[in-house]
């Protein structure tokens, strides 16, 4: 056994491979042969179409694994979102209000200037004026409601949905950080119970009124409530019977609904089991991923617009596994360096006027 201790260079790994399976997943799901993805809801076809497509020719195997599998760096991101702020609340405890309005001025900037190139890319590029009812869109993502609107989860920037998702936990993290530091493992187990039981009994309900409980905190508090636990009792044990035993619990959500929403937590556990076991030594692998973890967040805000039309419908048209992975690589090029000029416009002109505002909210 060995402990789940996860220091600075691997939260920078671990958000640079959830942002890469994020973008790349985004990408390759709407490029043709599509396998579909357990995600917001369940359905068993997904996995028979993830193996058909496989069998019709192995090329597709990069399709296959990104379409499939890379919507679960949501969950990377999620943990550590929990891991962070644990964290720093314990370096400094300060008011719940503060402590809310500090997340908030780290997440609203960058949101906004990739509202601002959305705006652009949408004149420049699609030749598109925003209309009025896209506005009453872009109102409810500012106000981080959105995941709570019936068709409105999803719209005008998929990815964006996340936003609404993290605010929620945000809110919850002080409740959800006492019932762990009191009662540790134990009062883990009672947040993973409450996330299950809502899961089940909201999900028909809230599909009917075309609201995705998966996109909502309830559904995701086990993978925020790890990153609590762990932050809290670094020498929490990691063993490899758990790593074995979700693999299979995994796969089986996968195929079963009775088992889908355990897959969320599942695959944070594999994963974060397997990254806190990677070398320690510099290396390309673990450079290029901490790169990416650095410029995340401008990374997300971005990448989902300027797949389409450009990226998306050229892919599809070439009708070619391998042409399809070069256009991703050049996508993700493209994507990569919007992402660093937005991060150079926060930096050097946004940051110093939120962090005199912090300093004086706090």
């Amino acid at each position: 056994m060995k402990n789940l201790l996860i220091n600075k260079k691997q939260t920078e790994i671990i958000k640079g491979i959830g942002i890469l399976l994020i973008v790349l997943h985004n990408y390759f799901h709407w490029v043709s042969p599509n396998t579909g993805e357990n995600e917001f809801t369940f359905n068993k076809d997904n996995i028979v179409n993830a193996f058909h497509i496989l069998s019709e020719s192995y090329l597709n195997i990069i399709n296959v694994l990104f379409s499939f599998l890379g919507h679960y760096g949501v969950q990377l991101f999620i943990f550590i979102s929990g891991y962070g702020l644990t964290k720093s609340y314990q370096k400094k405890t300060v008011k719940l209000i503060k402590f809310l309005t500090n997340r908030a001025l780290k997440i609203y900037p960058t949101f906004i200037i990739s509202i601002i190139l959305l705006i652009l890319y949408k004149i420049i590029i699609q030749s598109e004026v925003p209309t009025i009812y896209w506005c009453y869109q872009i109102a409810l993502k500012i106000m981080m409601v959105h995941t709570l609107i019936p068709n409105e989860a999803l719209s005008i920037n998929g990815p964006w949905w996340f936003y609404g998702l993290i605010i929620q936990l945000y809110i919850l993290f002080i409740p959800l950080y006492l019932t762990i530091k009191k009662w540790k493992s134990r009062g883990y187990i009672y947040i993973l119970i409450i996330s299950y039981v809502s899961s089940f009994l909201l999900y028909t309900p809230l599909n009917d009124w075309d609201i995705y409980i998966m996109a909502n905190s309830p559904a995701h508090l086990p993978e925020f409530a790890l990153g609590i636990l762990l932050a809290l009792d670094p020498e929490l044990k990691a063993k490899l019977k758990y790593n074995i035993i979700f693999t299979i619990i995994f796969i089986l959500g996968n195929c079963y609904f009775v088992l889908f929403p355990f897959t969320f937590i599942t695959i944070t556990y594999i994963t974060i089991f397997s990254l806190t076991r990677l070398s320690p030594y510099e290396n390309k692998f673990i450079n290029f991923t901490m790169y990416y973890g650095k410029i995340s967040m401008y990374l997300f805000a971005v990448h989902g617009f300027i797949r389409n039309p450009l990226f998306s419908n050229w892919a599809n048209s070439a009708n070619n596994p391998i042409k399809t992975i070069i256009i991703g690589v050049l996508y993700l090029i493209s994507v990569t360096i919007v992402a660093h000029f937005s991060r150079q416009i926060h930096i050097k002109i946004i940051n110093p006027y939120i962090m005199t505002l912090i300093k004086k909210i706090t």
